[in-house]
């Protein structure tokens, strides 16, 4: 058969709409369609027998003259790739071509430093970019965790936020109750008093599910790089280990395996491998 790559992209995101029961689910869904819109604009009039490593190479040169990223032009030929592996399992071709995709990443390990953060806040203008940063960088949550929060598990009355969803069961992501920091009481006591919205990030009386456009403003206004939603609980756990911290506590505070913190995190402890390099002086410094 003569597929279209556009026919194998609509194949697969008709698939994705049809799984799509929750919340989760759906804003997944979302985000694969916003990433199918380059691919389909570059690949959709072509036979897929037409697609080779030469044609993907192409595409990758394409998108980094527009200036994207390769973590996006990656992420949008791994989607390219699974739907037209979805075809191929349904027999509408015999085998799925060969993709050339940009390498991985290198890990983030980019940490803001006091003055860029106080930088971001003086840039801020808009609420709703205040309060998702003070959430962030007080609570050391993840974006997600913020956008689902509801005024009715602020509680004032105990100082806590629970950032549990009431009904979900507590995943990999792991989420608890935690003491709210006097400067980020003040910041919600306020916001509350002016929403009319059940939930803490809102817009005009209508929930928030994102904030990108905002906040690359505030960024782009502070004059800063590379400077993501992420950076706030990267930076915090990050100044905490630095810091000394234990392990153990500073994953509860960060709602997180304890085993993942070390894995990404204990590089910075101010012990890390102190032990080991007193060892082997003990062992070999004797030997000069």
């Amino acid at each position: 058969r003569n597929i279209f790559h556009g026919q194998a992209i609509s194949a697969y995101l008709s698939v994705k709409k049809n799984e799509s029961r929750t919340e989760k689910q759906l804003r997944l869904y979302k985000d694969i369609e916003r990433a199918f819109k380059h691919p389909r604009i570059f690949f959709g009039v072509m036979h897929i027998k037409q697609l080779d490593r030469a044609l993907s190479r192409k595409f990758v040169a394409k998108r980094r003259d527009d200036g994207v990223a390769d973590g996006t032009i990656r992420r949008e030929l791994a989607y390219l790739k699974a739907a037209l592996s979805e075809v191929h399992k349904e027999g509408w071709i015999e085998s799925v071509p060969p993709l050339e995709l940009p390498p991985p990443g290198a890990p983030r390990d980019r940490m803001a430093s006091k003055e860029e953060i106080r930088r971001f806040f003086d840039a801020a203008d808009e609420e709703r970019v205040i309060v998702f940063a003070m959430l962030a960088l007080h609570t050391l949550s993840r974006p997600q965790a913020i956008f689902e929060l509801t005024w009715d598990r602020v509680d004032f009355i105990h100082n806590r936020v629970e950032f549990n969803v009431p009904g979900t069961v507590n995943g990999r992501k792991r989420r608890v109750n935690i003491e709210m920091t006097d400067t980020l009481r003040k910041c919600l006591e306020e916001a509350k008093s002016r929403s009319d919205c059940a939930y803490v990030l809102s817009y005009k009386g209508e929930r928030l599910l994102s904030i990108k456009r905002s906040f690359k403003a505030t960024v782009k206004k502070a004059g800063l790089e590379k400077f993501t939603p992420y950076i706030f609980r990267h930076t915090g756990i990050s100044q905490l280990v630095m810091a000394g911290a234990d392990i153990e506590e500073v994953a509860r505070i960060a709602r997180d395996d304890p085993a993942t913190i070390r894995k990404h995190y204990l590089k910075l402890s101010p012990d890390y491998v102190h032990k080991a390099v007193k060892a082997l002086d003990g062992l070999y410094g004797d030997l000069i």
